[in-house]
């Protein structure tokens, strides 16, 4: 495992940790995702039994329970940025060493993308795409965002392309990397 993150994925994970943590107290709390997946529910106007924010609300319950397993070591309750800058680099050696993210993040990739693929044509537009970015809080350009993510110019990602982006975003220390876009349009420079 590094012993240290480079520059550029800390202050990529460092503006994740901020766009994540709603209420701005310097800690994530899992009210914290909660608020995320009602943030997209109310974007979409679904009904709190829709399948998709059932599922939604559910990777991300699981992604806060794998984070407080691997790091809450204090026992707080919550995860502080050295404690989630430590489970990013946890999961940058998982995916090294097996050549893609791990299947837990994966999973909560593809049912967010998923969840925001409005029309179900099996890949995201931009439109779909600034929605994560409203519901993540960032305070990106989707726009710009979108068109690094978009390899191939085509105005949509395709579902199945997330497994790369999911694995670049985690390991690539180049800022210009598509993944390095994934999940909250870049960061601040």
């Amino acid at each position: 495992m590094p012993a240290q993150l480079d520059p550029i994925s800390v202050a990529k994970f460092t503006y994740a940790f901020k766009c994540l943590d709603t209420n701005r107290n310097g800690k994530l709390e899992s009210d914290d995702f909660v608020r995320l997946a009602r943030h997209l529910k109310k974007l979409h106007g679904w009904a709190d039994d829709n399948p998709r924010i059932q599922a939604m609300r559910g990777e991300l319950l699981e992604y806060w329970e794998m984070l407080c397993m691997l790091t809450d070591n204090d026992g707080s309750g919550d995860i502080d940025l050295e404690e989630f800058l430590h489970f990013h680099r946890l999961m940058i050696e998982e995916t090294v060493e097996f050549e893609e993210a791990p299947p837990w993040a994966q999973a909560l990739v593809d049912t967010l993308m998923t969840s925001l693929d409005t029309d179900g044509d099996g890949r995201i537009g931009v439109d779909e795409y600034a929605n994560l970015l409203l519901a993540m809080r960032s305070e990106m350009d989707p726009i710009a965002a979108f068109s690094k993510l978009d390899r191939e110019g085509g105005g949509y990602l395709e579902l199945s392309t997330l497994s790369t982006l999911m694995a670049e975003y985690l390991t690539s220390t180049d800022p210009e990397a598509p993944g390095n876009y994934l999940l909250t349009g870049g960061w601040p420079r």
